[in-house]
């Protein structure tokens, strides 16, 4: 079986959101060498694996005075996590952004597109960091698979994704949102997922996927069967191509058969046309089809601000008086 590395997987089936892969390497080859001294200490004094902790450094500095660069925290690590404000006075929620393996927080393309625009909308966004999925040596992956080891390195992966989600979730609290909604691109869709699936109704209340794919190692239960769980509302946005057997094409219509299996009214699916010659025209396209859908499908009605009681200005005179 001929086994396709992650990126280059990831820019088959995604090219809109990989196609400025190039001068994304060229950016974080830069900001990492300018960087390549600084301590592989994150704030707080916990400590993380240096070549994550130099990249998220290198993010870091490399933000601009509109973005929020925020340091969160589980038991185990610090992470880095980019934060937008609503630009308006009453948020609407918090979204949380998952990007995809071995890429970042702030990707050129999707994630960078809807964590700058969503706050437009009136919702926080806040794109963290996801660590790359664990990969053991080619010598070793026959024995580890035969001795369970490799499931067990993704449970441990799927684990620390879960704590860094709640992490995330519980900053979006702290800044008053109080509607949540997990947002995930490629296989951090997987991982979106996943985490929605278990936490429906308690700590997620939506769900975004954006050209959904599988992580590298196959992974059960299947995207499509989480799908199918789905009591939240799911809105499956991906970009379709002129090739009827791109995998990423195969795969949405595998999800969209799962829903409609189990009648669910609250899964939309969104296709747009892939136009490569015009990249920022589709970044655009995404960023509105996604806030349209979300006004239609997902943005909690919105209540009245509640008045505290106060004396009425007449009272009601006793009986026998005037």
């Amino acid at each position: 079986m001929r086994i396709i590395p992650a990126m280059t997987q990831f820019s088959l089936r995604i090219s809109p959101l990989t196609r400025s892969l190039g001068l994304g390497l060229l950016l974080l080859a830069s900001s990492l060498g300018l960087r390549a001294q600084e301590p592989a200490q994150a704030p707080g004094g916990r400590i993380l694996p240096d070549l994550e902790q130099q990249r998220l450094q290198a993010l870091a500095h490399s933000q601009g005075e509109e973005t929020e660069v925020v340091w969160l925290e589980t038991n185990q690590e610090s992470f880095l996590g980019l934060y937008q404000p609503a630009l308006a006075p009453h948020p609407k929620g918090g979204i949380l952004l998952l990007h995809h393996d071995r890429t970042s927080a702030d990707w050129p393309g999707a994630i960078k597109s809807i964590r700058l625009g969503l706050p437009e909308a009136g919702w926080h966004t806040l794109s963290i960091a996801v660590p790359d999925q664990p990969r053991l040596p080619v010598e070793q992956t026959l024995a580890a698979e035969a001795l369970g080891e490799e499931g067990k390195l993704l449970d441990q992966h799927y684990q620390q994704i879960t704590d860094r989600i709640e992490s995330g979730l519980r900053y979006l609290e702290e800044q008053g949102a109080t509607h949540f909604m997990v947002l995930g691109a490629g296989s951090g869709a997987y991982w979106a997922g996943r985490y929605s699936a278990e936490f429906q109704n308690q700590r997620v209340n939506s769900l975004v996927l954006i050209d959904a794919l599988r992580p590298q190692r196959s992974i059960e239960p299947a995207l499509h069967e989480l799908v199918a769980r789905m009591q939240i509302p799911v809105l499956d946005i991906f970009h379709s191509t002129i090739t009827a057997s791109d995998p990423a094409d195969l795969l949405a219509k595998r999800r969209a058969q799962a829903a409609r299996r189990q009648g669910m009214a609250n899964y939309v699916q969104y296709h747009i046309p892939h136009h490569p010659s015009d990249w920022k025209r589709t970044d655009q396209r995404l960023v509105s089809v996604l806030r349209g859908l979300i006004a239609k499908r997902v943005e909690p009605v919105p209540q009245a601000p509640r008045v505290q009681a106060s004396e009425p200005l007449t009272r009601e005179a006793p009986p026998g008086t005037r």
